[in-house]
């Protein structure tokens, strides 16, 4: 199959004439043309740019006669000033207008599959995204090549003058890649409607040739319309091209926006019929259909998608016709590619304007205006932001319809009846409570963490992982853990070094440019040249004059001889395939770095002006799909055209689809539509914004809850207690101006209803009652039974995708408190696509010019790599006189939006507020005409009074909320967040002892895989009153029960268990076992310390028994009879957080006003501590019971010593919290609330200055903040900050099963009246240890079944099976007492049979008997106990 594939496009017409221009009030405004600068791309210090788009500026948008995007004002013949009146008057005649300007301006928007790109291979060239053969790393993405040759077909219907005879059918074509210089240009040329200027890289190293690279970008353009094809032949001719794609003109509205790309993607009609005349009314229809010049180049051509017709067509974002035959779709021709899209009924008269939505959208803005309601929201994310607006004016229903676009506001409120399960796919409590966490945790962007590694020998199933040996040596005189040990020491060095070097990268490239940027670089070289040659070129420059010495190894060159050693070490250990590696092992990605995004811009009632089906796959069609009859105009117009045989057989297929759209039998399918006014498509978004910082000082963390749900529970939150508003001057704010762009995509309302769908798609979730099916009740009544209604699903789906409303991150604003520019600027090397990075000559030379040779100055660019996106502020932002410090290394203040303006892809703008001069004098407080609905995390501190707790209080920034209670404020509440990527890193910890035996400096370090973290078990005993304590082991240690003559009596050690070796007890019994049962243990020597630790055991078991009350119930596989005796055995553990920096704190970048002092960011990041909140009562599905304050893990004196401080517990005010004491002893527990929170300090370890005896894992490990922690095994722990997301931590399965395996239930019982005695003597051959009824298990040497009962030795009336129970029996030991110890009896376990309780008359005597009832079970079946 050779014919070509037919894809629909979407086509749209935009009428321009001196009326729309000249509109005035709240109409939608015209823009300027205001094009890319490529001027600022060059290296002059007079016209370098952080960014070559230039903001669009609309003070001259109208009237007409002072618009330059059609006055002739600005290239009129220069008259002398008449000095009575020296205003100029445009407006006196016809000719103020540029009349070639005017007419109708077609685009065309490519399909989403010439929209992706991918990564293609370092030096080598590809043009197809899709090949991914010998594909090395560090390449840069390749962008299909986009279709390059356009046919404009105008049907014309009607015309006025009417002596005018244009011809009925015209046509046009575009060459969309010719490339041409500026002379050889035609002289009447329009250089802004006609022409495209375009970044075109030349490859050719000789500058005689190619001349300055860098200035002849501004010279260069493509774009070619040719002449009529009605009375002209078209041909291709030889001329200069570009390879075309939608990215390869470092402009990221380039496709879209039809002010940077005429006749590339769009074209003018102006409607010319003579020279210098001009249709003053038409109605036509316009048709396109594009092609590649080269079938090759299509994506279905030889150089595109491989593999069958189907696969090809899905990975291009479209569908087969329904009906595809296999043959077909198992298809590998190589097939053109047809874009086509036509649109109907345009009217243009050029003294009309058209109707258009953009002044509905206008209108909105307007606080004067007929709706109520601003239609603005800022939320952390594009969905909370969505459900933020429609929170607040979810009872506004005239105005929350007509800014919805038309949508009932009944779909609002079940879209907001949904809103936590649009964030949890679940609808139980904890799921909802989830949700809330998780919409403060998406609002983060990440970056890679690194690597671990862990040994991978193969375990068997329900056991702990296989640990590697520590005694066996190599040749090396290593063991496996040496070698483990190694490489996860090696692993981070690199993972630092790697992050180090791209960031030294950047500053290398960060003092170029600022030097590029100096107007005074010529006085000021010495000071760049200086801070280069420390990255990189210390070791070869010894001063400006190229001398080479054996000096200082430079910043960079030291990172990268580090980074080589470092996989020199670690290739050693695991030598790339087919070696072994010397231990098994496995590599895992580390926990990745987060940094806060930007607010979320959220702008309703505006249509995104993306067509409804762009995320949809498109249906194409074959040739023989297109039927239409044959029209003899088309047929004279193809006549006139002549392709090339490279560009296939496809004259036929375009011939079909002009006489189509001819026709109109393409129906309302996609690519097919009718003009209905004035379209607004908005492109992207500028925003101004003013922040105020406020400072540190004047936060403060406490618990709220969300105004947004009743069942979301307090969250870690900051808060601003005391006023802001005084001073309230402008002049006294550390305030700063920042600005960026939003581009504007097509996402949010598709996600949304994607993720409604989703969510109602779960079988169980609540249905919001508008979406229930609705049933006759028997009495006849209507009534909702629960069940989700599909048709009420489908209908809501596409009210759903049909909410109006754009949104986009404020882009700029953490970049413009790091004094960092962001946007299209010039850089020192080329990245062509699909090939390698290549220097650029001209920054070559600039660095020459500063004192480098020319050989390093290839190398320092070469360096620079793909560090190059943001730049410095440099002098390019002036901080003269500035009273404060404009660098923010952590952001925390608030934010008011000043300027948006909304522009789309024909330049029609809709800005609030107007355009206006600005004041000479400032006033002291700014006027906020911008006052958006806020999301809960953003809403500024509500005060005791009621009010907000903002920077500035007058009447002007005090706004009544909303119907429903929503606040509007200008001021957006920017909580403390560090402005680079950190992270939390948890891990339980183990004490950690040199070879020794002594305790190690650091004396914590994490856990590996195979240790176990927990150090000790706590189990409530009913029965006995008690609390239980057990080994990490699962072995049973002690108990303290209630009562004896000090108010707590302990048991003897092991009791009733035979004691094991010394040797052996010293190992199982961990010391901070020991202490805190010592906090529980009373002296009969002092009575304070017997008072106090009765209150502390009371607060113990009042504090387990609420937290239990509290907890989620046991697992199903947890002992039915040990719940009724015991409560959930909880684990006692240690563990470890603390605040890593991705890299070292970012530095200021400007270089003029104040200049901070030397050190100056890394003082002020350490002076930070963040509070942090350990657990949560409120959130049952979080395991802490309470924690325990420990030695942090320090090397500094004094030195960590690894101790507990048992005396306060830290906890939650459970349902029992009184220590029922009647003495004075104070209660141990202290609450955790904000004033009780431990902070952490953020740190960053440069690996290169890490000291070797130390090594990098203990210097992590030294940064933790330690607490001994009581909690639920089966249940994560949390930790809240409030600057990152919630960090979670979970014991491993396996430690649970090697405790609970060994660990059973036993209580003391007696005296017991019995009719048969038990064995009178000790049976020194079954002596009872703590493992012996699981060793009587494991050999499968319980009773009979069959046994009859009289063969017990003791029988009790018990509930369950034979061989349930045993009976610890104590004797007396006939050995003496060692002087000083306690007297400890023997036990033989004995097992129990069941008194049935019957009347009976058994022969005396009887026996009263007193010990110990164990349940011979496990607590949790040992197969499970890890599930």
């Amino acid at each position: 199959m050779a014919t070509p594939i037919c894809v629909p496009i979407n086509l749209d017409a935009f009428v321009l004439n001196k009326p729309v221009v000249d509109t005035t009030g709240k109409a939608v405004l015209i823009a300027p043309i205001t094009q890319p600068d490529y001027v600022g791309l060059r290296l002059d210090n007079s016209v370098i740019q952080h960014d070559v788009l230039p903001p669009v500026d609309l003070h001259t948008s109208r009237p007409a006669s002072v618009n330059p995007r059609i006055s002739q004002a600005y290239s009129a013949d220069l008259n002398p000033v008449v000095i009575k009146d020296p205003k100029p008057d445009f407006a006196k005649s016809g000719d103020a207008v540029i009349q070639s300007r005017l007419g109708v301006y077609l685009h065309w928007s490519l399909p989403r599959g010439y929209r992706t790109g991918s990564s293609g291979a370092d030096g080598a060239q590809r043009t197809d995204p899709d090949d991914k053969s010998a594909i090395p790393p560090n390449s840069n993405p390749t962008f299909r090549l986009v279709p390059n040759r356009w046919l404009i077909v105008r049907v014309l219907k009607t015309h006025l003058p009417p002596e005018a005879n244009p011809p009925p059918i015209d046509a046009w074509v575009i060459e969309s890649d010719r490339l041409q210089k500026v002379e050889e240009l035609p002289g009447d040329i329009d250089l802004e409607t006609e022409v495209t200027p375009f970044l075109a890289y030349d490859s050719n190293p000789d500058v005689t040739i190619s001349g300055n690279l860098l200035h002849s970008q501004a010279e260069k353009y493509i774009g070619y319309k040719s002449k009529s094809l009605a009375t002209t032949q078209y041909s291709e001719t030889t001329a200069n091209r570009v390879p075309l794609s939608v990215m390869n003109s470092s402009n990221p509205v380039f496709a879209d926006y039809t002010i940077h790309n005429p006749n590339v993607f769009s074209m003018k009609d102006n409607f010319e019929y003579e020279p210098g005349k001009y249709l003053q009314q038409a109605t036509c229809d316009y048709i396109v259909v594009g092609w590649h010049d080269s079938a090759e180049n299509s994506p279905f051509g030889a150089k595109g998608l491989k593999g069958t017709l189907s696969a090809r067509v899905e990975n291009f974002f479209c569908k087969l016709p329904d009906g595809t035959d296999q043959p077909t779709q198992d298809l590998k021709d190589k097939v053109p590619l047809l874009s086509h899209g036509v649109i109907y009924n345009v009217v243009y008269d050029a003294n009309v304007r058209p109707t258009t939505d953009a002044d509905k959208y206008a209108e909105n803005f307007d606080p004067n205006g007929s709706t109520a309601m601003e239609p603005v929201a800022v939320g952390v994310t594009p969905l909370d932001s969505v459900l933020t607006f429609l929170h607040a004016h979810r009872d506004d229903k005239t105005d929350g319809e007509n800014i919805l676009g038309g949508i009932p506001i009944d779909a609002a409120k079940n879209l907001l009846d949904m809103a936590e399960l649009l964030h949890a796919t679940s609808d139980d409590y904890d799921s909802r409570i989830k949700a809330h966490d998780l919409i403060s945790g998406q609002s983060f962007r990440t970056a890679l963490g690194g690597f671990s590694w862990h040994y991978d020998k193969k375990k068997t199933p329900n056991s702990p992982p296989q640990s590697p040996d520590t005694i066996t040596k190599d040749g090396d005189g290593k063991t496996e853990l040496d070698y483990l040990n190694d490489l996860n020491r090696l692993q981070q060095q690199l993972d630092i070094t790697d992050r180090m070097l791209a960031l030294k990268n950047w500053e290398l490239f960060a003092e170029f440019f600022k030097y590029c940027s100096d107007v005074k670089n010529g006085e000021n070289s010495s000071q760049y040249f200086d801070k280069m040659r420390m990255l990189l070129g210390a070791e070869k420059v010894a001063d400006g004059k190229g001398i080479k010495h054996d000096g200082d190894t430079s910043v960079i060159q030291s990172l990268l001889n580090t980074k080589s050693r470092l996989e020199t070490a670690i290739k050693d250990i695991v030598p790339d395939k087919p070696a072994t590696p010397k231990i098994p092992v496995k590599k895992v990605a580390g926990d990745a770095f987060k940094q806060r995004t930007d607010p979320t811009l959220l702008l309703a009632g505006i249509d995104s002006g993306w067509p409804a089906a762009f995320l949809d796959y498109l249906q194409i069609r074959f040739d023989g799909d297109v039927k239409a009859p044959s029209n003899s105009q088309i047929t004279q117009i193809l006549n006139n055209l002549n392709l090339p045989t490279t560009s296939g057989t496809i004259k036929g297929t375009i011939e079909k689809l002009l006489n189509e759209a001819k026709v109109g039998t393409g129906g309302s399918q996609t690519g097919f539509k009718s003009w209905t006014g004035q379209p607004f498509c908005p492109i992207f978004v500028e925003w101004e914004a003013m922040f105020y910082n406020v400072d540190a000082s004047q936060w403060a963390v406490a618990l709220g809850n969300s105004p947004m749900s009743n069942n979301n529970q307090p969250q870690i939150r900051y808060i601003n207690p005391d006023p802001l508003h005084e001073p309230s001057k402008l002049s006294d704010q550390d305030s700063r101006a920042v600005s960026g762009r939003i581009l504007v995509l097509p996402q949010p309302s598709f996600a949304l209803a994607a993720i409604v769908k989703q969510v109602l798609d779960v079988a169980g979730v609540s249905v919001p009652q508008g979406l229930q099916q609705e049933v006759t009740a028997p009495d006849g009544t209507k009534k909702l039974n629960g069940k989700l209604d599909k048709t009420k699903l489908q209908d809501f789906v596409k009210k759903v995708e049909g909410l109006k409303f754009i949104s986009g991150d404020l882009m700029g604003f953490t970049d413009g408190l790091l004094t960092l520019g962001t946007g299209s600027h010039v850089k020192p090397n080329v990245r062509q696509q699909g090939e390698g990075i290549k220097v650029l000559g001209e920054a070559k030379d600039i660095i020459t010019k500063i004192g480098f040779p020319a050989d390093l100055a290839e190398q320092m660019i070469l360096q620079m790599g793909s560090e190059t996106a943001r730049t410095p502020y440099g002098t390019l932002e002036d901080f003269e006189g500035a009273s404060f410090q404009p660098f923010k290394g952590v952001q925390h203040g608030q934010l008011a939006i000043t300027k948006i303006t909304i522009v789309d892809k024909f330049g029609q703008a809709i800005s609030w507020p107007l355009p206006e001069r600005k004041p000479r004098i400032p006033p002291d407080t700014p006027k906020f005409a911008i006052h958006p609905c806020i999301a809960d995390q953003l809403c500024p501190t509500v005060l005791s009074d009621n009010t907000l707790n903002t920077v500035f209080k007058t009447v002007e920034t005090t706004d009544k909320p909303t119907s429903s209670g929503m606040v509007l404020s200008p001021f957006i509440q920017i909580t403390p967040a560090i402005n680079q990527a950190s992270r939390i890193n948890a891990s339980f910890l183990r004490k950690d002892f040199d070879q020794s035996g002594k305790l190690a400096s650091p004396p914590w370090t994490t856990c590996n895989d195979w240790d176990n973290p927990i150090f000790g078990w706590i189990v409530v005993n009913y029965p006995d009153s008690s609390l239980q304590f057990f080994t990490g082991d699962g072995i049973f240690y002690t108990a303290l029960t209630f009562g004896g003559p000090f108010g707590t009596v302990t048991s003897l050690q092991w009791a009733p268990f035979a004691s094991p070796p010394p040797d052996q007890a010293s190992k199982l019994v961990s010391k901070q076992l020991v202490d805190l049962i010592a906090e529980m243990k009373g002296d009969p020597n002092n009575p304070t310390k017997t008072a106090q630790a009765q209150a502390y055991l009371r607060a113990m078991w009042g504090m387990i028994n609420g937290a239990i009350g509290n907890m989620p119930f046991p697992p199903s596989q947890y002992s039915a009879y040990a719940n009724a005796i015991v409560g959930k055995p909880l684990a006692l553990v240690n563990v470890g957080w603390s605040l890593e920096l991705a890299e070292p704190p970012m530095k200021a970048q400007h270089t003029l006003g104040a200049q901070p002092k030397e050190g100056y960011e890394e003082d002020l990041m350490s002076q930070y501590k963040f509070p942090v909140k350990i657990g949560d009562k409120e959130r049952p599905f979080d395991g802490v019971v309470c924690y325990w304050d420990t030695d942090d893990n320090k090397y500094t004196a004094p030195a960590s010593t690894a101790t507990t401080d048992f005396s306060t517990i830290y906890t939650y005010p459970y349902p029992e919290t009184s220590a029922d004491s009647t003495t004075d002893a104070k209660d141990p527990r202290k609450m955790i609330e904000p004033d009780t929170f431990p902070t952490l300090t953020p740190y960053f370890i440069d690996p290169t200055k890490v000291d070797d005896t130390r090594g990098l894992l203990k210097e992590k490990a030294s940064k933790f903040l330690v607490k001994t922690l009581l909690i639920d095994p089966y249940t994560p722990l949390h930790l809240y900050t409030g600057i990152l997301p919630i960090k979670t931590l979970q014991l491993p399965g396996w430690s649970l099963e090697a405790a609970m395996k060994n660990m059973t239930a036993f209580f003391t019982l007696g005296p017991i009246l019995v009719t048969k005695d038990v064995p009178k003597e000790y049976n020194d051959n079954a002596p009872l240890h703590a493992d012996s009824w699981v060793q009587k298990q494991d050999s499968n040497a319980m009773t009979d079944p069959s046994k009859k009962e009289d063969a017990f030795p003791i029988k009790l009336p018990i509930a369950g099976g034979k061989g349930m129970w045993n009976w610890l029996q104590p004797y007396v030991d006939s050995n003496a007492t060692p002087p000083g110890q306690d007297i400890r009896p023997l036990y033989n376990a004995l097992e129990v049979g069941q008194e049935t309780g019957s009347l009976r008359d058994d022969p005396a005597p009887y026996t009263l008997v007193e010990g110990f009832l164990q349940l011979a079970r496990p607590l949790v079946d040992a197969s499970q106990a890890g599930v």
